[in-house]
């Protein structure tokens, strides 16, 4: 008759947290805080993005001198940029004012900085210079090689999809290590939202002075498991709650995204259709139900042990 208590206490724990406010908050938190920080950077890479493709949103007025040789004076005039003949003198003018920007292109750019002295124009806009340099110097170098696939080449546009193969079967690769991976994030996320509810529930009746009623009629082991088996409820209910936010997450980002931003930098046109992350059909082809298995056990098993310490 030790256990007939048992589902009394289980039912009344989580009947009792589940009406916490606070529970509901804590667990809705977690999603919310995901999908803001998703989108947060979404947005920045999409105005990042549509920032280097308009340029400057206006024009810049420079002076330059290229000790490299590879500056092709008619870019240069096309984006703002006029030959100083005294590079102290245009540093000066652009450092007191005089000039907007002032760029010494040093003579190999691949192994020394390009130096940049501009106005200051804020926190939001003060990479356009950099990006003026850069494309002057993309541009000029791009106009030195007919070849627009050599161009592409040696700017970084090549895009390499690599497939591994064991015993003549292709293997999965990083895809297979995503399903039995979510039972780790699984695991932090019980943590970071049971881990007070854990210190509440052996302490409460306590500090209500009703713990000695309480063990006058239910063994102490049965009240122990029976708030220890709530928190495990409660714990599949915060994991369904978050089940759906979390698979969503990937599709909103994929949705809000720009393509590019899956492709390596400078990637081409020819390689749009390649992608950094796994479609859904290799995550599919990658369920490895022996480790996904051994995920879940790992998981159940921690969580546990945490739980009873």
């Amino acid at each position: 008759m030790r256990w007939h208590n048992l589902g009394t206490v289980v039912s009344f724990e989580v009947r009792r947290t589940l009406k916490r406010r606070s529970f509901w908050v804590t667990t809705l938190a977690v999603p919310a805080l995901l999908v803001a920080l998703a989108s947060l950077v979404v947005f920045s890479n999409n105005q990042a993005l549509a920032s280097a493709d308009a340029g400057p949103s206006q024009a810049v007025t420079f002076t330059y001198t290229d000790a490299s040789g590879l500056i092709d004076p008619v870019i240069a005039r096309a984006a703002g940029g006029s030959p100083a003949a005294d590079a102290a003198a245009a540093r000066a003018d652009a450092v007191r004012g005089a000039s907007e920007m002032f760029v010494a292109f040093p003579a190999d750019p691949t192994r020394q900085p390009i130096e940049v002295a501009g106005r200051d124009r804020g926190l939001t806009r003060g990479g356009e210079y950099g990006a003026v340099a850069r494309r002057v110097l993309l541009d000029s170098a791009r106009a030195k090689v007919p070849e627009p696939m050599v161009t592409g080449v040696l700017t970084g546009d090549a895009y390499v999809h690599t497939v591994t193969y064991a015993g003549g079967v292709q293997t999965p690769g990083p895809a297979s290590m995503i399903l039995p991976g979510a039972f780790l994030v699984l695991f932090y996320a019980a943590i970071i939202m049971l881990g007070n509810q854990m210190l509440n529930i052996t302490v409460e009746e306590k500090e209500n002075r009703v713990t000695e009623m309480i063990l006058t009629t239910i063994h102490p082991t049965t009240l122990i498991v029976g708030k220890l088996a709530a928190l495990v409820a409660i714990g599949v209910i915060q994991t369904l709650v978050l089940a759906g936010p979390m698979m969503a997450l990937p599709g909103v980002i994929t949705a809000l995204a720009p393509t590019s931003i899956a492709l390596p930098s400078g990637a081409g046109a020819a390689a749009s259709s390649g992608s950094l992350l796994p479609t859904a059909a290799e995550v599919v082809s990658a369920v490895n139900p022996p480790a996904i298995a051994l995920g879940a056990v790992l998981f159940i098993g921690a969580f546990l042990l945490f739980t009873g310490l």
